[in-house]
Parts: C-alpha cells; sequence; structure tokens
C-alpha cells in the first residue's frame, strides 16, 4: 500500500434514519454508502461507544478495512486491526 494515497474515513456512521439502540436517533441518511466511497485504508474512530460515531452498518465496514485508529479500550472491543490495545 501507497502511503502517499492513503484514504481515510472518520466516525463511520451509514444505518438509515431511526433511533439507535442506545437511544440516539438519527435523523437524516448519510450523504454517501460505503460502496460510494471505494477503498478505505483507515478508519479514524473518536470512541465506539456511541450510535453516532460507530453503527452497525460501520462496524459492518470495519470489516473490510485495514486498520482502525481509535482509543485504548476501543481497541480492546473491536479485535487485532488496532494497534493501540492496552
Amino acid at each position: 500500500m501507497d502511503r502517499a494515497h492513503w484514504r481515510f474515513l472518520t466516525d463511520p456512521t451509514f444505518d438509515a434514519p431511526g433511533t439507535y439502540p442506545s437511544g440516539l436517533a438519527k435523523t437524516a441518511p448519510a450523504s454517501a454508502t460505503p460502496a460510494d466511497l471505494g477503498r478505505i485504508d483507515v478508519v479514524l474512530l473518536s470512541h465506539d461507544e456511541h450510535d453516532d460515531n460507530l453503527d452497525a452498518s460501520g462496524r459492518t465496514l470495519l470489516a473490510d478495512v485495514p486498520l482502525a485508529l481509535t482509543t485504548p479500550s476501543g481497541a480492546g472491543r473491536l479485535g487485532h486491526r488496532t494497534p493501540l490495545k492496552n
């Protein structure tokens, strides 16, 4: 992977509008779908505790992204592609 051309995405949320399991409400659709974005090399995730930062569709997207950077506690919850685990 050519580091000069990495593609980053922050806090992926693509679920349809509605009420998330956490009780938060999404009032508008995402402006793009994961397919619209093409290849994503890195997800920058501020945290994974709220659906408005990482929803179900965003979690699905993570399976196809080589690297996710997030908090140490989030890295522990999300797995092996997050290098900042404690």
